[in-house]
């Protein structure tokens, strides 16, 4: 029943409006079709304006008529809801805040959880990692003390083998010497040069020596650290993000994370990130200003009609 007086109603204003139809189509004709080129046809455009003026401020006012009790009836119910929904609102407020504050502590407790997992660990890793180190350096140490007591033993050994040898032939030369009665100043300088000659294979031997020593030790080494356990690597466990929660009666609650911002201290805010004032700069030139840096104040010449009678 309440659909079918809306209606006529509608039907009602549809023809009272109707009225303003085809002066409005013909006013707008003339309007776009004119052009303003002497004083009468000046005068011409600013009727048609005047008239177009009017007709809308008469069409306005039959609107606000023609709404008034369906505005008020809006209004009531509008009223009548608020006393509803307001409060409900505020209920939805109330309990999104504390079903949030405890989604909040949650996480909070989880990222706290799992810091403390991933420090520990961290501690095991690097503990894991110092053994290893420790007994990677340890077998390195050995291998290396291993190959060079190896070298010196063998080399010891061929010194001695070779001190043998030449004191066997520095006997064959003496007793050579003696049965030639070679002089004792040629026995001297045979003596003197052989010694020099030790003294620069011994140098030599030496040097070699050195070398071989800490080629072997790296040698060793290599292979040790080659051979040598690796720490093995500790995955931190995983703790799942809290999950919406969901009621019995089907209602889910859930976060949505988003960045916000709030301007602490405007002043040092940078260049990029202000906006004029808008308000402000109107406000300063109708005040008188006409000179503001970066702002390009000019006079505006605006066209208006006003009817000094109504229809």
């Amino acid at each position: 029943m309440e659909l079918v007086i809306i209606n006529k109603e509608i039907e009602v204003a549809k023809t009272e409006f109707g009225t303003y139809v085809e002066e409005t189509q013909r006013l707008c004709s003339d309007a776009l079709e004119i052009t303003v080129t002497n004083d009468e046809s000046a005068q011409y455009a600013i009727t048609l304006g005047g008239a177009a003026k009017a007709i809308v401020k008469e069409v306005e006012a039959r609107r606000k008529k023609t709404i008034a009790n369906a505005t008020a009836f809006i209004d009531e119910i509008n009223s009548l809801c608020k006393t509803i929904t307001e409060p409900l609102k505020q209920a939805e407020a109330a309990t999104k805040k504390k079903a949030g504050d405890y989604q909040i502590a949650v996480e909070a407790e989880r990222l706290r959880q799992a810091d403390l997992l991933r420090k520990a660990t961290k501690e095991l890793q690097d503990k894991l990692d110092s053994e290893a180190k420790e007994a990677r350096d340890k077998a390195a140490f050995e291998a290396r003390e291993k190959a060079e007591e190896e070298i010196r033993l063998r080399r010891e050994k061929e010194v001695a083998e070779e001190a043998v040898r030449i004191k066997a032939e520095t006997n064959l030369r003496q007793m050579i010497a003696f049965e030639n009665e070679t002089p004792e100043e040629e026995l001297a300088a045979e003596a003197k040069r052989l010694a020099a000659e030790k003294a620069i294979t011994d140098a030599a031997n030496a040097t070699a020596l050195e070398a071989e020593i800490a080629a072997a030790c790296k040698a060793a080494e290599d292979a040790a650290n080659a051979a040598a356990l690796k720490a093995p690597i500790v995955l931190a466990p995983v703790i799942a993000p809290a999950q919406p929660v969901r009621t019995a009666s089907g209602i889910t609650s859930y976060q949505v994370k988003s960045w916000k911002f709030e301007i602490v201290n405007a002043a040092i805010v940078p260049p990029d990130f202000q906006s004029p004032d808008e308000k402000k700069i109107k406000d300063s030139i109708d005040a008188g200003i006409r000179d503001i840096p970066g702002i390009n104040i000019y006079e505006h010449t605006e066209t208006r009609f006003r009817n000094s009678s109504s229809r």
